[in-house]
C-alpha cells in the first residue's frame, strides 16, 4: 500500500506540531481505556440484570474482549506500517466509540458480547499505532518516558471509566453510562483525523529484519511472554478490585468509583511515568536497567497486595491497591522501550501489536476468568470472601515476573553481542548499524 504524500509531514523539527499529535495520541488513549474498563466498574449491575454468573462475567470482560482485540491486532498493525496511521488510528477510534455506546441498547448477555467483541476488535488498532507514530516523532532515549506518558493517560482514562461508570450506573443506570462515555470518543476521532498530520517515517536500513525475524528472536520472545503475564497481573487487579470492594467491604459503586478510581489512576500513572524516566535514565549507561526496573517493580508489589487483600480497613485497602498497581505497573513502558530496541523500523506497528496481544490474550483473556471461575468454586467455602483468595493468583505472577525479567536482563547480554557483531559486519560492508539497535545509551 502506498501511502498517501499529501497527508505526509516532516515533524521531528516541528515541536509544537509534534506535541499537539502528542496530546491529541493521549487524548485517544483516555478513550481506549475509558471504554475498555467501564465494564468492570458496570459488572455487578449487568450481572444481576441478566442473571448470569462470575465464570460468564469473567468471560465477558476478559476472554471474548480479548480473543476478538488479538484476531484484529496484527492485521491492523500490518495496514499500519504499511499505510496512513492518522486515518487508521481514527477510524479505529470512530468505531469503539460507537460500539461501546450500542452496548447500552444490549437486551441480552450475548447482545453485550457481541457488542464488546466490536469494541475489542477496533480497540487493538490503538496502542500499536501511537507507539508507531510516537517512535517517529521522538528519539530511541526517550522511548520508554513517551510511552509512559501515553499510558498516564490511559490510567487517567481508567480512573475517568471507573468514576463515571459508578456514578451514572448508580443514578441512571448501566446503560447510561455506556452512552455517557461511547459518545465522545467520536468527536475525538474527527478531530484527529482532521487536524493531525501523518509523520514522515524513518527510513528501513538495509539488514532491517522482518516479523518473522522478529518472533524467532529469543529475547523478543520472552518479552511477549513477560507482557502476557504482566497483563494477567493487571487484569485480574483491575477487573476484581472493584467486586471486592463491593463484596468484601460492603461499598457501593458510587463509593468505589471515585476511590478505587483514584487509587488505581494515580498508581498506573504514576507506576507508568516513575519507570519511563528510571528506565531511560538508567539504559543510557546499561539497556539491562529496562528489565531490571521491570523486576524490582514487580517484586515491591507483592506486599502492598498482601496489605490490600487482607486488612479489614476499606480505605486500607483502596490506598494499598494504590501502592500495589504503581509497583506493578513498573514492567509496562520498559517492556515496549527494550521491544523497541529490537524490532525494526519496518515492524514498529507490528512488534507493538504482538507485546499487546500477548498482554491481552493471556491476561485480559485469563485472568479475568481464572478470578472468576476460582471464585465461583470457592464460594461454597470462603462466601463472599471467594475472591479476597482467588486475587492471590497475582501474587504468585508477580513473583514469577520479577523472576522472569531477571532472565530478561541476562538475555539483553547476548543480544547485545549479537547486535554489537552484526553491527560490525554491517559497516564493513558500508552500511550504517540500525539507531534501534544500538546495544548501549541511545
Amino acid at each position: 500500500m502506498k501511502v498517501n504524500s499529501e497527508a505526509i509531514a516532516p515533524v521531528r523539527s516541528a515541536s509544537r506540531t509534534v506535541h499537539y499529535a502528542f496530546v491529541l495520541l493521549c487524548l485517544v488513549a483516555l478513550f481506549n481505556f475509558v471504554d475498555r474498563q467501564i465494564l468492570v466498574i458496570l459488572l455487578e449491575s449487568v450481572k444481576k440484570d441478566f442473571g448470569v454468573s462470575d465464570a460468564a462475567m469473567g468471560l465477558l470482560t476478559g476472554t471474548t474482549f480479548s480473543v476478538f482485540y488479538v484476531a484484529a491486532s496484527i492485521p491492523l498493525a500490518r495496514m499500519a506500517d504499511r499505510g496512513v496511521r492518522r486515518n487508521i488510528l481514527a477510524g479505529a477510534l470512530l468505531v469503539w466509540s460507537g460500539m461501546t455506546a450500542v452496548c447500552g441498547f444490549a437486551q441480552s448477555y450475548i447482545h453485550l458480547a457481541i457488542a464488546r467483541a466490536g469494541v475489542a476488535a477496533a480497540e487493538s488498532a490503538a496502542i500499536p499505532i501511537s507507539h508507531s507514530l510516537l517512535s517517529d516523532l521522538y528519539p530511541p532515549a526517550r522511548r520508554a518516558t513517551v510511552f509512559a506518558i501515553l499510558m498516564a493517560a490511559g490510567s487517567i482514562g481508567i480512573a475517568a471509566g471507573l468514576y463515571l461508570g459508578g456514578w451514572v450506573n448508580q443514578h441512571y443506570g448501566w446503560r447510561m453510562a455506556f452512552f455517557v462515555v461511547g459518545f465522545p470518543g467520536i468527536v475525538v476521532a474527527l478531530v484527529l483525523r482532521l487536524t493531525v498530520k501523518e509523520p514522515q517515517r524513518q527510513t528501513a536500513l538495509a539488514g532491517s529484519g522482518g516479523v518473522r525475524e522478529l518472533l524467532t528472536t529469543p529475547l523478543f520472545v520472552m518479552l511477549l511472554a513477560m507482557s502476557g503475564l504482566g497483563g494477567l497481573a493487571l487484569y485480574s487487579t483491575l477487573g476484581w478490585m472493584p467486586t471486592f470492594l463491593i463484596r468484601v467491604h460492603g461499598l457501593n459503586t458510587a463509593q468505589i468509583g471515585w476511590q478505587i478510581g483514584l487509587a488505581i489512576a494515580l498508581g498506573n500513572a504514576g507506576g507508568h511515568l516513575a519507570a519511563g524516566y528510571l528506565a531511560d535514565r538508567l539504559a543510557q549507561k546499561d539497556i539491562r536497567w529496562y528489565a531490571g526496573v521491570a523486576a524490582i517493580g514487580s517484586l515491591l508489589a507483592v506486599p502492598f497486595a498482601l496489605i490490600s487483600l487482607f486488612t479489614p480497613n476499606a480505605s486500607i485497602s483502596i490506598w494499598s491497591t494504590f501502592a500495589w498497581i504503581f509497583f506493578m505497573s513498573g514492567w509496562y513502558t520498559p517492556t515496549y522501550a527494550l521491544a523497541f530496541r529490537v524490532a525494526s523500523v519496518k515492524t514498529r506497528a507490528q512488534a507493538s501489536a504482538f507485546i499487546t496481544g500477548s498482554m491481552v490474550l493471556i491476561g485480559l483473556g485469563i485472568g479475568p476468568l481464572l478470578v472468576g471461575a476460582l471464585n465461583d468454586h470457592l464460594k461454597m467455602q470462603y462466601g463472599t470472601d471467594a475472591v479476597r483468595y482467588s486475587l492471590l493468583t497475582v501474587v504468585a505472577v508477580l513473583l514469577l515476573l520479577a523472576v522472569g525479567y531477571a532472565v530478561v536482563a541476562a538475555m539483553v547480554s547476548t543480544w547485545k553481542r549479537n547486535v554489537a557483531a552484526q553491527d560490525k559486519a554491517s559497516v564493513s560492508n558500508g552500511v550504517s548499524p540500525h539507531e534501534d539497535a544500538q546495544p548501549d545509551g541511545v
